[in-house]
């Protein structure tokens, strides 16, 4: 977002040279990600519009720490953590 923001690369945003190699595969893996994202979160259907927030915070919580539990079990793979 902050890419599309301020109409910049997102490796620019992370200092990556601007014709390296590196940078343009930055670019491509925040490109794809972003739009797998989009895409989960666009499919999302519910019966009203809490239900729809409700799973959407579920999706995002797959790829980001949100500090919030969605579901009632443990994360087991917090047990190899640090």
């Amino acid at each position: 977002m902050e890419a599309k923001t301020w109409s910049v690369r997102p490796s620019s945003l992370v200092a990556l040279e601007g014709d390296s190699y590196e940078a343009y595969c930055f670019d491509q893996a925040i490109g794809y990600l972003g739009r797998r994202i989009e895409s989960e979160l666009e499919e999302v259907e519910g019966k009203n519009k809490h239900e729809i927030e409700r799973k959407r915070k579920a999706i995002l919580s797959k790829y980001f720490d949100l500090g919030e539990k969605t579901s009632g079990f443990a994360d087991p793979a917090a047990l190899f953590a640090k």
